[in-house]
């Protein structure tokens, strides 16, 4: 599974795919929760999106409950269910997930082996459900702990998502801003090698006239 994940970030996409369907296909049920289900549809959301679709409707990706004891796959699935259906560009159903995005931004978890970290994912969520407040304050919280631990992995993304999230809102001097974090985020990805992140931002980029 973390080679797997390694490959995807280095944009080795078939490489990674190759690993991560095996592991899923037989990944037997336990605390982990299957997680390797959420991870692969992750990683179709960037490649094959109607194939990232189709796994969703036909795979039961096991997500936390709220007033459950939630086992550690449950949330990776939750991070990797948030960004694929992100990347896909269904943002009413990534807004659905804002309960358990808000519920895990509360807890005490604040670093995941996953490009995105628990509260930028809680602020990418409450983006597209329009709660710009919430959206603000998850992102603001994100860029503090990425600074503060620091976690390299998590600071591209939170980045480009907190961009995004500005671009969505685009009141004010969003866009300027988002600007500048869009060019952090590629500082980041260069730097320690997410190839595919990378790519995606640059095409990003490139359709917007002011960055």
């Amino acid at each position: 599974m973390g080679l797997g994940e390694v490959l995807f970030h280095q944009g080795k996409t078939d490489e990674a795919l190759g690993i991560v369907r095996r592991v899923a296909a037989f990944e037997p049920p336990s605390r982990y929760k299957q997680y390797s289900r959420g991870l692969l549809f992750r990683c179709l959301s960037y490649v094959a999106p109607d194939a990232a679709r189709a796994y969703l409707r036909e795979t039961d990706i096991s997500l936390p409950t709220d007033g459950a004891v939630n086992a550690y796959g449950q949330w990776f699935n939750l991070m990797n269910v948030v960004e694929g259906l992100y990347v896909l560009g269904d943002r009413d159903a990534v807004a659905t997930l804002m309960p358990l995005t808000e519920m895990f931004a509360a807890s005490e978890i604040t670093v995941l082996y996953t490009a995105a970290s628990p509260r930028a994912a809680a602020g990418i969520a409450a983006a597209c459900a329009g709660a710009w407040d919430a959206a603000q304050a998850h992102f603001s919280e994100a860029l503090v702990l990425c600074d503060s631990i620091p976690v390299v992995l998590h600071q591209g993304a939170t980045h480009e998502w907190y961009g995004d999230m500005l671009m969505m809102r685009n009141a004010g001097d969003d866009r300027a801003r988002a600007a500048t974090l869009y060019a952090e985020a590629a500082e980041n990805y260069a730097q320690i090698g997410l190839v595919l992140y990378a790519s995606r931002l640059a095409e990003k980029r490139a359709r917007l006239p002011f960055v």
